[in-house]
């Protein structure tokens, strides 16, 4: 389950710098 919410806050997070 760790894994899995890394993965998706990872994701959430480039997707808030690209849209910056």
């Amino acid at each position: 389950m760790n894994l899995f919410v890394d993965a998706v806050w990872s994701s959430f997070s480039w997707n808030n710098l690209i849209r910056q």
